[in-house]
């Protein structure tokens, strides 16, 4: 029935169907069995709420005291399950009602069928013949039905059911979650032993083995699987010895080539970093440095460069800035030169 590959859930499934079944059936059980109490709980309610009220019921039909029956069904009407109450004559007219008057209709006609005790869907009915005993002769003077509401035996019966529905799954996880720690620690030493054999069959021969400390099977396995490595990395070696020195030869030459190739690339690189550097210098770009490093063995090449650059605009710098300021010199004269011709002008003029 169950395929899985893995012996954790060989074992784990059937044993959680099992367990779930076992819930289900117990927690139907007990909700029928709290179904059955509450019905019954319910039905007591009924009757012993109909012997309390017959004989007030009775008094008040037959001296047609309407107070009397009204005080009768008061301490009834505080029962959250009460519907109503009525009290008919021989007759079949109503003398006294109280409550839903749906519930008084149909406890009328519940009165009509005669029947002492009438359910349906949502209401059950208690129909009690009222009797009275005068000279020793007891007589019929009426019916008394009794309305009450089920919809609290349902209530509590899904309250029940839920209730045992939640705990069944709390049962099944916490079930789950042990068979699921027994399982690991069953089937977790295995699963890592076969994929250790399958790393080591692969060729990844620097996995180790784990559990070669346990005594029972376990540890057994573990070290033979030890043995097969050590035979396996002792062939390996073997071969890796008789290539070495063929290896060692090809791979100081790859070396000695790579070596040349990034030592050229290094030097390229310099040499092309210098020529954009010194373009720039002769296009009167004073602002450029290589930020770029070089290899060690051009290092100082590049802080040579940057640092001639920065002595340079350093220079042009304080030149410019005297050029500047001779221009100023000259325009302040200049303009001293005007001033003193035209106050000549006007003194001559004057």
């Amino acid at each position: 029935m169950f395929k899985s590959k893995s012996i954790r859930m060989q074992v784990m499934l059937p044993s959680l169907a099992l367990i779930l079944v076992g819930s289900a059936a117990l927690s139907l059980y007990s909700g029928w069995s709290q179904a059955e109490s509450a019905r019954e709980m319910f039905d007591n309610k009924v009757r012993l709420t109909a012997s309390m009220t017959t004989s007030g019921a009775s008094t008040a039909m037959w001296q047609f005291d309407k107070g009397l029956a009204k005080e009768t069904f008061e301490p009834v009407a505080t029962d959250p399950d009460f519907k109503g109450a009525v009290v008919l004559d021989n007759t079949g007219k109503t003398f006294f009602s109280s409550g839903d008057a749906t519930a008084v209709a149909a406890g009328v006609t519940a009165a009509g069928n005669a029947q002492p005790d009438d359910h349906n869907a949502q209401l059950r009915f208690s129909v009690v013949p009222l009797k009275h005993t005068e000279e020793n002769k007891e007589m019929t003077i009426g019916t008394m039905v009794l309305a009450f509401d089920t919809g609290s035996i349902m209530a509590n019966t899904w309250a029940s059911l839920t209730g045992l529905a939640a705990i069944a799954g709390l049962t099944l996880l916490a079930s789950a979650l042990a068979l699921t720690f027994l399982l690991r620690s069953i089937t977790q030493p295995l699963t890592s032993l076969s994929g250790v054999m399958n790393k080591l069959s692969s060729g990844a021969l620097d996995t180790p083995v784990p559990n070669q400390e346990r005594i029972d099977e376990i540890g057994e396995m573990s070290r033979a699987v030890q043995y097969f490595k050590d035979s396996v990395t002792q062939t390996a070696k073997l071969q890796q010895d008789a290539n070495s020195s063929r290896e060692e030869l090809e791979i100081e030459r790859r070396t000695k080539e790579e070596a040349d190739q990034a030592r050229l690339a290094e030097m390229t690189k310099a040499n092309n970093a210098l020529a954009a550097g010194l373009r720039a210098l002769s296009l009167g770009d004073m602002t450029i440095q290589l930020d770029e490093r070089f290899a060690p063995e051009y290092e100082e090449l590049r802080t040579n460069f940057n640092n001639a650059v920065h002595q340079l605009r350093q220079t042009l710098s304080v030149v410019v800035t005297a050029a500047m300021n001779i221009d100023a010199g000259t325009q302040n004269i200049a303009e001293n030169a005007n001033d003193l011709s035209r106050r000549t002008e006007q003194q001559a003029a004057s």
